[in-house]
């Protein structure tokens, strides 16, 4: 039994994926399987193929069930005691698996995430080309994650049976499911924060995969995951008000199709102020992005 199960959805990303999979099989600590996961889209059976190996298995959906329902698909062929995540067009660092299975191992701790680099991306001349990259590194704030996303999927390891008391991905969400898991897991545990970067996560701010009705979408699910927990909110002034804020700002930015912009906005702040900025413009409820 491999010690990590290493879960990958892909849809329609041939060339992306390749690049997936070659930083996984590139990783230092090497007792894993892959999982990878087609959600109905082109047949990508060649490049998990040309990777050779018993490593990797390949599972197709013959009808597309979403992001949730792709990821849990994986989590139910894994036999590793641990879980990892890595989305077709992202990937790990070579120390990637061992900085987390060491420290894991190592801990009282069930769940753990390392530190990422968000890469911004510009099409230019038919390509996407990597022009900045920035820094995400949140210390884990169970208040927090009732505002937003903790951290980037494919950061976080955890013990597989976690999820036996949690739960899977609720597939009922198109999308933000990672963050609801989260909620839920961090209700019964604490999560590690390791300081150190070993992946890299693909931005991309020209509106290209952000349509209005994808927007709007967005919006949506945040409200229903601040109406899921309620509860846990309950008394907590500060962090409903921050709430309404944020609903009525991206309700205000989708209906005027101005997401790409917004987003924009926030990389300039990272620039000058660093990811920490933003998240104190957040805690601070300040009206910036209104």
């Amino acid at each position: 039994m491999p010690k990590v199960s290493v879960i990958v959805p892909t849809f329609n990303r041939p060339e992306s994926l390749k690049e997936a999979l070659g930083s996984i099989m590139g990783q230092t600590f090497q007792d894993f399987e892959v999982i990878v996961v087609n959600d109905c889209g082109t047949d990508v059976s060649d490049v998990v193929a040309s990777f050779g190996g018993d490593k990797i298995t390949y599972l197709r959906h013959e009808v597309n069930k979403g992001l949730a329902a792709t990821r849990n698909t994986g989590i139910r062929a894994a036999t590793g005691k641990y879980l990892a995540y890595l989305d077709d067009d992202d990937i790990y660092y070579p120390g990637h698996l061992e900085t987390l299975v060491e420290f894991l191992e190592g801990s009282s701790y069930r769940i753990a995430y390392a530190d990422t680099l968000r890469a911004l991306q510009v099409l230019e001349k038919g390509s996407y080309m990597t022009r900045s990259k920035d820094r995400m590194s949140f210390d884990f704030d169970p208040d927090r994650l009732l505002l937003s996303n903790l951290t980037a999927v494919h950061t976080v390891m955890h013990e597989k049976a976690v999820l036996d008391e949690v739960g899977l991905f609720d597939e009922s969400f198109r999308c933000m499911e990672d963050w609801d898991l989260w909620i839920r897991i961090s209700r019964k545990y604490e999560f590690a924060h390791i300081k150190k970067v070993t992946s890299e996560y693909r931005w991309r701010l020209d509106g290209s995969n952000m349509t209005s009705s994808k927007q709007m979408e967005f919006v949506k699910t945040r409200k229903r995951i601040y109406e899921k927990y309620a509860s846990w909110a309950t008394g907590k002034p500060d962090i409903l008000e921050m709430q309404r804020k944020i609903i009525r700002s991206d309700t205000r930015q989708a209906e005027k199709g101005n997401w790409a912009r917004k987003e924009r906005l926030k990389l300039f702040i990272i620039k000058v102020i660093g990811m920490r900025g933003l998240d104190i413009l957040y805690r601070l409820k300040l009206k910036f992005f209104e």
